[in-house]
């Protein structure tokens, strides 16, 4: 069972790829993802009489140069592709086609993602991971960005689940812009300047406590923050002490939809840590292998994904281990708290119920199988 399937590493050979190819390890030891490593040629290169022994010196070096160095040259979980074209484009074509959860781009020489980075993304609509090339060593700090936003609720889910699988810190932050009162008429009659801020402040805490009570942060190390001031800077500050920063980059109208919001762009070119960004598609999703399965793989994968935080799914494979097993015990016991972590109380209590009835039957039948054993050691 995965939740990151498949990764795709878009090379390009003028960056520093040392520290890239340890993070990118990390991450395939820890999810065990596919691997899809894409270079971009370009398009004079399409036609040439020379094409195909481009390619395939591309594919050599790619498979030397990367592949061998982590291991994977002789591994079938990771496919090497060359395209010829917009590199914008191949790489949203190649991620489209490739079904990836995440696309990885890295930083230049220069510390920043530059115009070509920018450009790519812009057009895709799979998350991104982009690495620079300073190492984040052994720090478990995951840092998640939120406004309320569709686009920021992805972002949040996704940070939850990389906390829980990584067993790192969380630290969710969001961000409240003083109010600027530059006239009387914007402030609410009978209410002085002090007292309106104070207003907006609590307005903007309520609308966060809203939006968090949609999140399960149960069995990790999480906590919320509003931090005061210029969303961008504060960002960043707080990131410096961060492995990860999640942000979520959304728009609401067609021009905003073309370009990266200037939080998220601002977040993307300047964080010190690993940035992961989020539009429209979870970065995490549910790969579970068809098949029959014994009672014991259903009740642990149900254990795990309730470990990971996807409640709905581990029911059901707690349900497919009863359909099986039809009295097993702990995965009864296991109904009863997931339906209880739902608020689903009628759920929680038949299950709770049924526990009682096999445990007080099991009771019942030891203390009879003790009396018959007791009568006829007597007689």
């Amino acid at each position: 069972m995965k939740v990151l399937s498949k990764v795709l590493w878009a090379i390009d050979f003028k960056s520093n790829h040392k520290i890239s190819t340890e993070k990118i390890t990390r991450v395939r030891n820890q999810f065990g993802n596919d691997l899809v490593l894409l270079h971009v040629l370009p398009s004079h290169v399409g036609g040439a009489a020379s094409q195909i022994k481009i390619i395939r010196s591309v594919e050599y070096e790619i498979r030397n140069k990367f592949a061998k160095r982590m291991g994977l040259d002789n591994d079938t979980s990771v496919k090497i592709r060359v395209e010829i074209g917009d590199v914008a484009d191949q790489i949203n074509k190649v991620a489209i086609e490739e079904n990836v959860n995440l696309v990885v781009l890295n930083k230049g020489k220069s510390a920043k993602l530059g115009a070509n980075g920018f450009k790519i993304l812009r057009k895709l609509k799979k998350p991104v991971a982009i690495l620079p090339n300073n190492p984040t060593g052994n720090k478990r700090h995951i840092v998640c960005s939120v406004d309320n936003s569709v686009a920021s609720a992805l972002a949040l889910k996704s940070a939850i689940i990389h906390a829980r699988k990584d067993n790192s810190k969380l630290s969710v932050i969001s961000v409240y812009r003083p109010f600027n009162l530059t006239s009387p008429h914007v402030m609410r009659g009978g209410l002085s300047e002090e007292k309106e801020r104070e207003h907006h402040y609590q307005t903007f805490k309520q609308e966060l406590t809203v939006f968090l009570e949609n999140f399960d942060f149960s069995g990790i190390n999480a906590v919320a923050q509003i931090l005061e001031g210029n969303p961008e800077e504060q960002i960043i500050k707080y990131a410096r002490r961060a492995s990860i920063l999640y942000i979520g980059s959304s728009g609401k109208n067609a021009l905003q939809r073309a370009v990266l919001g200037s939080v998220s762009e601002y977040a993307t070119r300047n964080a010190e840590c690993n940035v992961v960004l989020l539009k429209t598609e979870d970065v995490f999703k549910l790969n579970i292998p068809p098949g029959l399965k014994s009672v014991e793989v259903h009740f642990n994968r149900g254990n795990e994904l309730v470990n990971l935080g996807f409640l709905r799914e581990a029911i059901l494979q707690y349900k497919k281990a009863l359909k099986i097993k039809k009295w097993h015990l702990p995965s009864i016991e296991a109904l009863a708290r997931v339906y209880v972590k739902i608020g689903a109380k009628e759920e929680a209590q038949f299950y709770r119920n049924l526990r009682n009835t096999i445990t007080n039957k099991m009771m019942n039948n030891r203390i009879e199988h003790e009396i018959r054993h007791a009568y006829r050691t007597v007689t």
